[in-house]
C-alpha cells in the first residue's frame, strides 16, 4: 500500500511538470512569435547596425586545397629550430610572425603586427650608446590555434628559444639582436647590439612561441628533449591561416581554416600539404588536376618546361617567376693566378662582354624566362629602374669586340682566332658540372664565333668543396650570386685567399676601394634612400669596371591551377584564395 501511494505521488509531481514544462514552451513560442512579427523586414541589421548580417554561403567551406611542395618538412613554425636539411621548415601556412614575404627578394608585408617602425621616431630609433631598437605594436585580437591569446611576450620567450646556439641563434638576424621586451601585451620591443638596416624586413623579427604550452618544458628540458617536443609536429600550436589537424608521416599534413587568422578565416575551408620527390609522380599529377598548388621549391627549370609546354599553353594552369638568382662568368683578379694576362685589361673585357649571346643561352637553358641579366640586381628591386638608367650594358655586337680587342693589341691569326705577340688568346672557362657545363659549352661557342677559343675545365661534384681549386682558376669560372642582395661576391672583404683558407665568395678577388666604400654603406647606413643610392651606384661601377659578366637570372617557380583564383608569386594571401 505504501509503495502503491508513493508511486502515485510521483506521477503527480511528473504531470504537474510536464504541464509546467508546456505552459513555459507555450510562453517562449509566443514571444519568438511576436518578436518576429516585430522585426524589420529582411531580419539583418537593426537601427544602430549592432547585430551582424548573415554572411552569405562559403561555397568553398567544404573544399581541400592540394598545396605540393618537394619535402616533408621537420617543422612548420615560422622558424625551426634548426636549418642544416633542406625544407627544414615548410611553408608559412600554419604559423604567422610580425611580417610575412612572398618569397626571397620580395617585399615585406605587415602581418600580426600593426605598423612598421619609421627612422628616427619612438619606434626606431639609435641609442646614444651606439644600439637601436624597434617597437612593435600588435593588431588587437590575435589568438593562437587554441584560442589563447597572444601577446607581447610570446615574442620575448621566442627570443629565449631561438636565440641559443644548438638552436642556430647565430642566424638570428645575422646575430645583431640583443633582447627582446614586452612593456605591454602588445608592445614588442627588439634591441639591437648596433644599427641594423633591415630592422624592419622579416629578417629583423622575431617569431612568437605559445608560452602558455612550452615554458615549462624550456625550463626543465634539454635542448634535444625540448626539440623533440610533439609541439613541433604532431601537436602544433600556431598563429597561421590554417590550424593542424592531423600529420601523417611519410605521407601528408591535413589543416583546416583557422576562423581567428588575422586577416579573417580562409575562404577554403581545407588545405592538404603534400611532399613529392619524384618528378614523373610530380608532373603526373599536376596533369591529372590532383595537386592546385606548387611551391616553389618543388620546381626546377626541367618540369616547368614541360608544365609550360603543356599544362600552361593548354589553359590548365599558371606559372609565375620570382628571379632570386643571378648566373654569372667570374673573373680572376689575383696576379698570381690570373692567365692570360690580358683578362686583366678592361678593353679586353668589354670585348669578351659583346661578344656573349645571351639569347642563345637563355633560349637554351630557360626556354626564354625570366630574361637575361645586365647587372647584379633583381629586376624586382623597387629602384632597378632607376639602376637601369645608369647602367653599362653590352648588346652581342661582334663589331664592336673586334675593335676593342684590336686596341688592346690583339690581331685574328689565319685560323680566325686573337693572338697577340704570337700567342694565341685561349683563356680557360671552368664550370661545375651540370647546369654550369652545359652553360659552358654555349657559351664557349658563343665565344668562338667572336674569335676566342677557350679550353673548358669541369669541376666535380667532389671537387666543388676544395676551396683552394675553385679560388684559383686561371681566368674564368661560371658562378651564381643572390639576386635580391648582390654585393659580397665583389667586396674586398669577401676575397678567397690562402691566409683565409680560401673562404670568401669573392673567389677571383675583384677589389675596388670606391666599390668597398659603397658596399659598406649599404650595408651601414638605416636611411632607405642612401641605401638605395649605393647599391645602384655600386651596381653601375660593376657594370663600367666589367668586374664579372653576368649572363641571366634564375628563378623559384611556383605553379597554381586555373581553377584556383588569388594566386601570384607565393601564398601571403592565401585566405583570399577561392575556386572558380
Amino acid at each position: 500500500m505504501r509503495v502503491s501511494r508513493r508511486n502515485e505521488n510521483r506521477r503527480m509531481r511528473r504531470r504537474q511538470r510536464r504541464t509546467a514544462v508546456g505552459r513555459l514552451g507555450i510562453w517562449i513560442l509566443s514571444t519568438l512569435m511576436i518578436l518576429t512579427a516585430c522585426a524589420p523586414v529582411g531580419g539583418g541589421v537593426g537601427p544602430r547596425g549592432d547585430a551582424p548580417a548573415q554572411a552569405p554561403p562559403n561555397p568553398d567551406e567544404n573544399r581541400t586545397l592540394v598545396f605540393a611542395t618537394r619535402h616533408e618538412p621537420v617543422y612548420i613554425a615560422k622558424r625551426g629550430l634548426q636549418s642544416t636539411a633542406p625544407g627544414s621548415t615548410g611553408p608559412a601556412l600554419f604559423d604567422a610572425g610580425l611580417t610575412q614575404t612572398a618569397g626571397q627578394g620580395t617585399p615585406t608585408e605587415l602581418q600580426l603586427a600593426e605598423a612598421f617602425p619609421e627612422l628616427n621616431t619612438d619606434t626606431w630609433k639609435v641609442l646614444p650608446d651606439g644600439k637601436m631598437e624597434t617597437v612593435w605594436r600588435l593588431r588587437p585580437n590575435l589568438t593562437w590555434h587554441d584560442g589563447t591569446p597572444l601577446i607581447a611576450e610570446d615574442f620575448a620567450f621566442g627570443y629565449q628559444v631561438y636565440r641559443l646556439p644548438q638552436f642556430d641563434g647565430a642566424r638570428l638576424a645575422g646575430g645583431f639582436i640583443e633582447d627582446v621586451t614586452a612593456p605591454d601585451a602588445r608592445t614588442v620591443v627588439i634591441h639591437f647590439k648596433s644599427p641594423y638596416p633591415t630592422a624592419t624586413e622579416d629578417d629583423g623579427t622575431v617569431p612568437a612561441l605559445p608560452r602558455h604550452i612550452l615554458a615549462s618544458s624550456f625550463e626543465q628540458l634539454d635542448s634535444d628533449a625540448f626539440a623533440a617536443l610533439p609541439h613541433w609536429s604532431s601537436e602544433f600550436i600556431g598563429l597561421g591561416p590554417y590550424r593542424l589537424d592531423a600529420w601523417e608521416p611519410g605521407a601528408f599534413i591535413e589543416s583546416v581554416a583557422f576562423p581567428e587568422y588575422v586577416f579573417g578565416k580562409p575562404k577554403i575551408g581545407q588545405l592538404k600539404l603534400i611532399w613529392v620527390g619524384d618528378v614523373n609522380t610530380l608532373v603526373a599529377s599536376v596533369l591529372a588536376g590532383g595537386i592546385q598548388y606548387l611551391d616553389s621549391t618543388l620546381l626546377e627549370f626541367e618540369q616547368a618546361l614541360v608544365l609550360k609546354r603543356g599544362w600552361v599553353s593548354d589553359g590548365q594552369g599558371t606559372l609565375a617567376y620570382n628571379p632570386t638568382k643571378i648566373r654569372y662568368v667570374q673573373i680572376q683578379y689575383k696576379e698570381e693566378y690570373a692567365s692570360p694576362v690580358a683578362i686583366q685589361d678592361l678593353r679586353v673585357r668589354q670585348a669578351l662582354a659583346h661578344a656573349i649571346d645571351k639569347q642563345a643561352l637563355i633560349g637554351a637553358m630557360i626556354d626564354g624566362e625570366p630574361g637575361q641579366a645586365d647587372t647584379f640586381l633583381s629586376p624586382i628591386s623597387p629602384y632597378f629602374s632607376d639602376l637601369d638608367k645608369v647602367l653599362r650594358k653590352y648588346a652581342l655586337d661582334l663589331r664592336r669586340s673586334e675593335q676593342l680587342m684590336t686596341e688592346a693589341g690583339f690581331t685574328k691569326d689565319a685560323s680566325g682566332v686573337y693572338a697577340q705577340a704570337g700567342d694565341r688568346f685561349t683563356p680557360e672557362l671552368a664550370a661545375f658540372a651540370g647546369q654550369g657545363e652545359k652553360e659552358a659549352l654555349i657559351l664557349q661557342d658563343s665565344w668562338k664565333r667572336g674569335g676566342v677559343d677557350t679550353s673548358l675545365r669541369v669541376i666535380t661534384t667532389a671537387q666543388r668543396r676544395d676551396l683552394e681549386l675553385v679560388s684559383t682558376y686561371p681566368a674564368f669560372r661560371i658562378e651564381q650570386t643572390n639576386a635580391d642582395r648582390p654585393g659580397v661576391h665583389h667586396s674586398t672583404s669577401g676575397c678567397a685567399r690562402a691566409e683565409r683558407a680560401w673562404v670568401g665568395s669573392n673567389r677571383g678577388c675583384f677589389s675596388d676601394a670606391e666599390y668597398d666604400r659603397l658596399w659598406q654603406t649599404f650595408q651601414t647606413v638605416l636611411d632607405k634612400n642612401e641605401r638605395a643610392n649605393a647599391h645602384i651606384q655600386a651596381m653601375q661601377l660593376l657594370s663600367e669596371t666589367v668586374a664579372g659578366l653576368p649572363l641571366y637570372y634564375g628563378y623559384l617557380i611556383t605553379g597554381f591551377s586555373s581553377d584556383l583564383v588569388g594566386p601570384t608569386y607565393g601564398h601571403t594571401n592565401i585566405h583570399d584564395w577561392r575556386f572558380t
